[in-house]
Formats: structure tokens, sequence, C-alpha cells
């Protein structure tokens, strides 16, 4: 059997959504599949004013070094087009759309691009409208989701009902190797994102009057982009940070913050939580397929970040209370393993009945 995964361009940049697709075409890949990653080198924004063949070409050339960041099997083609269209995509068992502007171009191919699915992974408005949205829900494919509040949405908009698939994650990368008791009682993780959504500024802002309060504290930032200027020397910031490093500076940390507007599932969250920092978190959507306010994590309102603010304080006065998130986390989030997300997606390709309902 033969699948195609259709991404939006390539780039360098660490992205959740890309790490998610790319660990569903390992697991096809090492289970005997052909599998093919395209990306759609025709669209996305061209800072270099340059003409559109150049930049393809360029596209070509990210495709070809791309993704440093992540393992991917080495039996998987990579393949750069212009443009998604009968004529530059392979005919496959399957092809797979995993982002709202890939959807309409799969749903667009003749049959024997292979059976078409829907990976949806968050409400993608950030540049269209939300009816644009709505509209790829309505496509005649079979859609999946990760998280429950994607499916009630998805659901509303679509004639068929959704699949539901939460991340999973793995085990053997990503555990508890320093002992909770042990980490530093003033030392914070969090994500620097320049996604407005992600409101990194605003946590940082959180940080810095925490210090204040609190002269020993520690900081492991971590994110793509370059690091914000004028980062005081108590916040160490990695860039382009793989697993490995993500596994460290976890194990560095006794608390991870999130200060997201919103997460279609907030895979750094789960992440940290198999690695035993406790959860400190806006009540954004995605966090709830595993966090649990006052048992494994604190959370407050998107809107109300003082109470974030608030939360975080209260960790890192109450290394007790700390303790016992940390360690409720960790054990209570060891059902979403990466396994069994990639056994589920292997049960649809196979035509194997799944629970559809959450």
């Amino acid at each position: 059997m033969n699948i195609n995964f259709i991404l939006p361009p390539p780039s360098a940049k660490i992205a959740g959504g890309y790490k998610i697709v790319y660990q569903y075409a390992n697991y096809c890949s090492i289970n005997g599949m052909d599998v093919n990653i395209i990306y759609d080198c025709g669209t996305g924004k061209n800072p270099y004013r340059i003409p559109p063949s150049l930049f393809f070409q360029l596209k070509r050339i990210t495709a070809a070094r791309e993704p440093r960041w992540f393992p991917l099997d080495k039996k998987i083609r990579k393949l750069p087009v212009f443009a998604v269209d009968n004529h530059s995509i392979p005919d496959a068992d399957f092809i797979v759309a995993t982002a709202c502007g890939t959807a309409p171009k799969v749903n667009a191919l003749q049959s024997s691009k292979g059976r078409k699915l829907y990976l949806i992974q968050d409400f993608e408005n950030w540049n269209r409208t939300d009816q644009e949205v709505y509209d790829s829900y309505k496509f005649p494919m079979e859609h999946i989701v990760i998280s429950k509040w994607l499916k009630q949405i998805v659901d509303v908009h679509s004639s068929t009902e959704s699949i539901y698939i939460p991340n999973g994650i793995d085990g053997n990368r990503f555990y508890v190797s320093v002992p909770v008791e042990s980490r530093s009682p003033h030392s914070i993780a969090m994500l620097y994102h320049r996604d407005e959504r992600k409101r990194s500024k605003e946590g940082l802002e959180i940080i810095h009057k925490v210090k204040e309060k609190y002269p020993d504290l520690t900081v492991e930032l971590f994110g793509s982009p370059e690091p914000p200027k004028d980062l005081p020397d108590y916040i160490t910031y990695t860039r382009n940070a793989n697993e490995s490093k993500l596994h460290e500076i976890y194990n560095k940390s006794a608390i991870y913050m999130v200060t997201s507007a919103v997460e279609g599932y907030g895979l750094t969250g789960l992440e940290s939580m198999f690695c035993g920092c406790a959860l400190v978190s806006t009540d954004c959507q995605g966090v709830h397929e595993y966090a649990t306010n006052g048992r494994n994590a604190l959370l407050s309102p998107v809107k109300e970040l003082d109470k974030l603010e608030a939360n975080l304080l209260h960790l890192l006065e109450n290394s007790p209370k700390r303790i016992e998130i940390a360690h409720n986390g960790s054990s209570d989030v060891k059902g979403f393993s990466l396994y069994q997300a990639q056994t589920q997606f292997m049960s649809i390709l196979n035509n194997t009945e799944i629970k559809r309902t959450i």
C-alpha cells in the first residue's frame, strides 16, 4: 500500500502539526507502506519578493534539507510540488490533507490519488474566515480530529461523524529522568512563539514579575524564532530544540507554563507532564485533553492572566502541592501513548472499526 501526506510548504522551524504528520508517516513506512510527504510549495508568503519559479526552487532546497529536527524514516520520499493537482500528485491508496489550505486541493483530486482523509489539528482561521474553515469540513473526506473541542465543531459542519484520535507521546523519549523532588522548586520552562495567540510576550512579563519576588528563579525558554531582545541572563533560550534537548529542558524544570489564548491540542504541555513538570496553564481548549484543574494541573481563565500568575506563584511557594500535581500528571498521561495514536490511525487505513465517540 502507499500513502501521500499533503503538507503546506516545508520549513526549518519546529512545528507541532508537522511533527504529528511526520510521526504518522514514520509509522506507515516502518509498517511496510510506501510513503510520500508532498509539500505544497506554490503557496505561502514570499518575503524575498522574487519570481515564483525561483521561490519554488528555494522551497525545493528546504524540502531536501528538512526536517533536521525530526528523525524522518529514510525510506520516506519528500516531494515538493508547485501545485497540488492530478498531474503532480502520484496515484496512491490513501491521501491525507493535513491543513485547511490543503483540504480543497485534495478534495479536487481524482479518485486514483487515493482514499481521502483530512487530519484536523486546529481551527485554522488565522489567515482565512471562520466560514472558509467550516466549508473545508463539508468536503466528502474522512475527518480525523485530535481533540474533543475540534470534534464538536467539525461534526456540526460535516455530513459524517469525525474520528477522534488524541495525539500521543513517545514515552521512550519523554519521561522522568530527574526526580520531581530533586528539581529546583523555582525553575520554570516555557515555549516562546511569535504567534500572538501563544501570548509569549505576556508570559515573559509574568516571569519578570515573579523574578522580583524569587531572585533565585531560573527559566528555560525554547522555540523556533530568534530569541527575544534583551533577554536577562536568568533565562536560557534554546532555539530549535530536538526531542533529546526538550527532554533535558523539561527535566530541569519544576513547572511548565502555558499562556496561550487557544491551542488545538497543546503538545508541549503533554510532553512536559510526561517528564514530570507541574503544569500551569490557561484554560485554552486543547489542554482539556489531558489536564484536570486541581489534580494534575492548575488552570485559569484564558482572559485572566493575573490568575495564571497567581497559580504560578502558588506552586512556587508550595512545593508539596507542586510535587503532588507533577506526580499526578506523569501518572495520568501515560494513556496518551504515541503507539496508541499510531495504531488507531492504521486501523482507519485498514478499515478496522474504531471508536468515534468521546
